[in-house]
């Protein structure tokens, strides 16, 4: 059985989408009450009807917590596999017609406890449905992470996507600074785990605070032992100093980041960003060139081998973008046309790639309403 576990407090009034976009594709919609007070209940009983269950989980500011009480939950109620869906988050199946067929696709790979989604834009991957009874558990009060599984026991589940809903801007706000405060007690408590620094990170860069930003990515590139992460975090500090015009110490964050994963196309293609805004034109052809041999310009899907995220642009057309500049500056005019022409094919093929995944998304959701 697949069971879908949704986190929920006060939220009638975008529950029923949450709600709508796993129902044929689950076998029961467990929903964990973590205080509701106003009508959700009712209005996520109304839509699943008879697959709908309810279990309650008194909120302790703590979302580990709670998504180990819903994989508990999930086998309690027969599941084989839990599938995590927020109450602002929409998951689309357009790769499979039914609960059956998802299924057998879950059930093919027995070594597999993991089950990642990619986004609707194609940037990066979520853990979503986890074979129970679990064996593993979450970790971490904010931004938490299904730890301890290996490489072959987590797979990409192809034909599916999900995305979230927009925040206002003074709810992200708020959030951002929750997750500050707790992020910042984790750092003091796991000082050598890199995810906790990351985070941190990315969120003092949402509250527009760069140079805090920049140290905490750095410190999660000095002491994470996953070395994607390591090195996207070399990435995002890079980012944070190109913003600030700090683009020598931004070259610096890219060259230590492909110490920790040569792979990531970002790296390369910012830090020929940063050469062509100092002026090294012959630099950022060298690093642009090094992108474009990384990167999926061709037209196949971006970063299929990674887990974390990924900034689509620097896959397909803006090592381009900086290349017809840089040479445009050596006088190379030939070489600048060149490049100008397959910027503009690199950057025809991400649209593509993205609208493919928007339609399929939307189809789906065709397929649902009729």
């Amino acid at each position: 059985m697949i069971v879908a576990t949704i986190l929920s407090g006060n939220s009638s009034a975008i529950v029923a989408e949450a709600v709508h976009s796993v129902l044929q594709h689950v076998d029961l919609v467990l929903l964990i009450d973590t205080g509701i007070t106003d009508d959700t209940l009712e209005v996520a009983e109304r839509i699943a009807g008879e697959k709908f269950r309810c279990e309650v989980f008194p909120w302790q500011n703590d979302f580990a917590a709670a998504r180990n009480f819903s994989l508990a939950a999930a086998a309690k109620h027969g599941g084989t596999w839990a599938l995590t869906v927020d109450t602002d988050e929409r998951v689309h199946f357009p790769g499979y017609l039914d609960c059956e067929s998802l299924r057998q696709e879950l059930d093919s790979r027995p070594e597999v406890l993991v089950w990642l989604v990619p986004a609707e834009a194609g940037d990066y991957t979520k853990e979503r449905l986890i074979r129970v009874p679990a064996t593993l558990e979450w970790h971490g009060p904010t931004h938490e992470a299904f730890v301890g599984v290996e490489e072959q026991q987590r797979q990409v589940l192809t034909g599916c996507s999900f995305w979230e809903l927009a925040k206002s801007a003074e709810d992200f706000e708020r959030k951002l600074l929750r997750d500050r405060s707790i992020l910042e007690r984790q750092c003091e408590l796991q000082p050598d785990d890199g995810r906790w620094w990351y985070y941190l990170g990315q969120t003092h860069e949402g509250l527009h605070d760069l140079p805090a930003a920049i140290a905490a990515f750095r410190r999660c590139g000095e002491v994470d032992a996953w070395q994607e992460e390591a090195a996207w975090a070399y990435f995002k500090a890079a980012s944070c100093l190109s913003q600030l015009e700090r683009h020598r110490e931004a070259i610096e964050c890219c060259a230590l980041g492909m110490t920790h994963d040569n792979s990531l196309a970002e790296l390369p293609w910012l830090a020929a960003f940063s050469c062509q805004r100092l002026g090294e034109n012959r630099k950022a052809e060298w690093w642009a060139e090094m992108a474009i041999l990384l990167g999926n310009y061709e037209g196949l899907e971006a970063g299929a081998s990674r887990v974390g995220f990924r900034h689509l642009p620097a896959w397909y057309e803006g090592p381009f973008d900086v290349l017809r500049v840089a040479l445009a500056e050596l006088g190379d005019e030939r070489g600048a046309a060149s490049a100008e022409l397959n910027h503009n094919r690199a950057l025809q093929r991400r649209l593509d790639y993205t609208a493919a995944l928007k339609n399929a998304v939307s189809a789906n959701a065709e397929l649902q309403i009729s």
